[in-house]
């Protein structure tokens, strides 16, 4: 039983609490992981495309899309 009175538990995702957040202002990348090179797209929370690039599957190419990926800021990556 909760502690917490006149108020429901938060919502949980697989028994994990869920955060709740504004998405303004976030933006999140799509990568197409591929045996020679990957495609990234970062979208903003609109969904408008901030950027669509292609890195080397390589170590240099896979240390040049993380440190994009943190220049852009994006808070969330989906890697298909």
């Amino acid at each position: 039983m909760s502690n917490r009175q006149g108020t429901s538990p938060p919502a949980t995702v697989d028994g994990c609490p869920r955060k709740e957040h504004s998405q303004e202002g976030q933006r999140f990348a799509g990568v197409d992981w591929a045996s020679e090179e990957h495609a990234v797209c970062v979208v903003d929370e609109q969904g408008r495309i901030v950027e669509g690039r292609r890195y080397a599957h390589d170590e240099r190419g896979i240390r040049a899309l993380c440190a994009r990926l943190l220049g852009l800021a994006v808070k969330l990556v989906a890697i298909e």
